[in-house]
């Protein structure tokens, strides 16, 4: 089988993840400086009247300020106070985009499920799934900053507002759904199938050194990409700290397949090769398949779908130069007749 293996530069990032093979239940932990996750921008990120957004959280120290445990610039963010109260903001009617803080604080250095459910009416959080708040609401969720939309966990998109969290996170699961106060309370202590109603992002963070780096287990492909440039490895870390949950086998796994481009070529591949110095994206072929794609090119699209580069395959390697485009996430595609999603390409200045 010929595979097309994509690896994507992060420009302005160093570090790499290497873990012991035979291990494989992980947690992922951010060093407070300015780790995240960047989940990237959907529709299917967008809250449509309900949505429950879930986590285990191991807080290592508290920060001077609020930390960002999930963020959707202007849409709905989900933080931890300086004292340890997990909050919200989301941008509906009531309460609207203002701050709204639980009363009882996480401690500290402990594993605790923390789950937040959005159901029009009320809005609601539940520790270890047990409800602890139930706040009226009303109104559909807007969006009052049009211009970042990337889903991100532990940080948030505005480098210049940096809220970071510092500690561990495992289990994030995102749903389309208002889950019931039964279904929270049934899968808080285990992992999920990943095939389940409702569920779009599942990030178990059982998966390192995988091409798509963060892998959603999901149907889905909303694989997420680790970022950051200061503090401990520079990059979000595997950790082998985790909660103790029920191990349940995944249905719904993804393997990074992020597309079939014909009989020939079965699948394609991404990986991130940090390089801090480069400003260039290089594409790696099978020597096989860059004879099968002779003549083709590579195409780069923007976030909104604009063509911002076309580059011809050189071959085996090609080194498109991406020195002159902005911060932000960009698709990285092959042209026709192919025309199939090679894989995604970050670039943080």
């Amino acid at each position: 089988m010929d595979l097309l293996k994509c690896i994507v530069l992060f420009l302005a990032i160093t570090g790499h993840v290497s873990l012991a093979t035979g291990q494989s239940d992980f947690s992922m932990r951010f060093d407070g400086e300015d780790d995240r996750i960047i989940v990237g921008d959907s529709s299917a990120f967008k809250i449509d009247g309900q949505a429950t957004i879930e986590f285990w959280l191991n807080v290592e120290e508290l920060g001077s300020d609020l930390m960002l445990l999930v963020s959707k610039e202007g849409e709905y963010n989900i933080g931890l106070s300086k004292e340890g109260n997990i909050s919200w903001a989301f941008a509906n009617t009531i309460p609207g985009w203002n701050w709204v803080y639980s009363s009882s604080p996480l401690p500290i250095q402990t594993w605790v499920h923390v789950a937040v459910r959005y159901d029009l009416d009320f809005i609601d959080i539940f520790l270890n799934g047990t409800q602890i708040t139930n706040t009226p609401s009303s109104g559909l969720v807007g969006d009052i900053d049009t211009v970042h939309n990337n889903l991100i966990i532990a940080n948030r998109e505005q480098d210049v507002f940096n809220l970071p969290f510092k500690g561990k996170m495992d289990e994030f699961r995102l749903w389309n759904i208002a889950r019931s106060d039964a279904q929270i309370q049934a899968t808080w202590m285990s992992k999920l199938q990943g095939d389940e109603p409702g569920l779009v992002v599942y990030y178990r963070f059982d998966d390192p050194d995988r091409p798509c780096d963060v892998v959603n287990s999901t149907a889905d492909e909303f694989h997420g990409t680790r970022a950051g440039e200061g503090g401990q490895n520079n990059l979000p870390q595997w950790d082998d700290d985790t909660p103790d949950l029920l191990d349940v086998p995944q249905v719904a796994s993804n393997p990074c397949l992020i597309s079939s481009i014909g009989p020939e070529i079965s699948s394609l591949e991404c990986q991130i090769s940090p390089n801090p110095a480069s400003t260039h994206v290089q594409v790696t072929l099978d020597p096989s398949a860059s004879e099968r794609l002779e003549g083709q090119r590579f195409l780069l699209y923007n976030s909104i779908g604009q063509l911002v580069q076309v580059w011809p395959i050189a071959g085996v390697v090609t080194d498109i130069p991406v020195d002159q485009l902005g911060h932000g996430m960009y698709t990285l595609r092959v042209s026709a007749p192919f025309e199939v999603t090679a894989g995604r390409v970050v670039i943080l200045r």
